[in-house]
């Protein structure tokens, strides 16, 4: 009797840990979730910087051969 209720708590212990387990997993997959959609956000921002800063070059670019040697040839 003494080993059923033994066996009893160890099962029993075994379960609690495996709902831990799995809300601590559950939680894992939430975080990562969260992490994957900031990174999704930083490289739309990067790419949007990258265009302006693109962009802005091309336009000094284009200012400086407007005002350069260029056009008094």
């Amino acid at each position: 009797m003494a080993q059923d209720q033994g066996l009893q708590q160890v099962v029993e212990a075994l379960q609690e840990a495996q709902e831990q387990v799995l809300e601590q997993a559950q939680e894992l997959v939430r975080a990562l979730g969260l992490a994957a959609a900031q990174v999704e956000e930083l490289a739309r921002a990067q790419k949007v910087a990258l265009e302006w800063d693109l962009q802005g070059r091309v336009s000094k670019r284009v200012e400086w051969l407007a005002e350069g040697p260029l056009v008094e040839l």
